[in-house]
């Protein structure tokens, strides 16, 4: 094995004695290249010092860390259970802890969310220097309450032509920081 990703939900959610147990297993029962990326997707508010040093000691060598916006209220309105200042706590936490290669995923087209909200929001992570960044539009699901408070009319989806104008803002901004475009909504330092 040389790619392992946790995630598709919030793996962060275990405490130091779960992770060790999944990487023990994980290691009994895979062999696992010693160049292998290992990547843990991460919620702030989930995070602690001692969890970001156990999965260290563990062997995962990337995060993927789940912000979404820098501003709080709209951190609240979407239901992150995180503020602002927690998360930049926890990056500023696993960098001490040695991690080199961390994501931060954003999403832009929130409900109320301003063109101006979304460059602060590129700003603040691009001077940050993660190795990569995911820049995704709101894309509402069934069964969830973001879903819900729509179809109660209690906020407007943005129109296409400002989603496309957010979009497309991103790829010239990330670019001109250095990250390139390499899927629709990934954009990495080289190397």
């Amino acid at each position: 094995v040389d790619t392992i990703f946790f995630g598709g939900g919030t793996p962060s959610i275990l405490n130091e004695k779960e992770i060790e147990f999944l990487f023990e297993n994980l290691k009994r029962n895979f062999n696992i290249k010693n160049n292998a990326e290992i990547t843990m997707e991460c919620n702030p508010g989930t995070l602690t010092l001692n969890k970001l040093k156990t999965m260290k000691k563990c062997g995962v060598n990337r995060l993927s860390i789940g912000l979404q916006a820098v501003q709080n209220n709209h951190l609240e309105y979407i239901g992150r259970i995180h503020t602002y200042e927690e998360f930049e706590k926890n990056y500023n936490q696993a960098r001490e802890v040695g991690f080199e290669n961390i994501n931060i995923d954003l999403m832009y087209a929130l409900p109320n969310q301003k063109r101006e909200d979304w460059i602060e929001s590129l700003e603040k992570i691009v001077n940050l220097n993660p190795e990569h960044i995911s820049a995704y539009s709101l894309i509402l699901e069934e069964n969830t309450e973001l879903f819900n408070m729509y179809e109660r009319n209690e906020f407007k989806l943005l129109d296409e032509d400002t989603d496309i104008e957010m979009y497309e803002y991103t790829i010239n901004y990330l670019k001109s920081h250095g990250y390139n475009q390499y899927e629709i909504s990934n954009y990495a330092k080289d190397g």
